[in-house]
């Protein structure tokens, strides 16, 4: 389970975001998969945050995400970009 936040700190939330973002670079797909499966609601923050990772890693949940979700197809092309990072 991701650690959650009330939205009225903003502060707080902007830190759990960029924590989640470094985990998400320093992470390999093995160890992002146990954090997309307990949630439907932790594997879309994961992938929120992984757009703005320019690594391969990345590109490769979100591709994994959008794949198990069938996300809206304006998001779609937002991934695609990440995996040419």
């Amino acid at each position: 389970m991701l650690a959650r936040t009330p939205d009225t700190d903003p502060e707080l939330v902007y830190a759990l975001r960029l924590a989640l973002k470094a985990f998400v670079a320093a992470s390999n797909l093995e160890e992002l998969k146990p954090a997309r499966g307990k949630s439907a609601e932790d594997a879309e923050r994961i992938a929120d945050v992984a757009v703005a990772v320019a690594k391969p890693i990345a590109a490769d949940f979100l591709l994994a995400h959008l794949e198990r979700t069938q996300i809206r197809r304006n998001t779609r092309g937002e991934f695609a970009r990440q995996r040419r990072a």
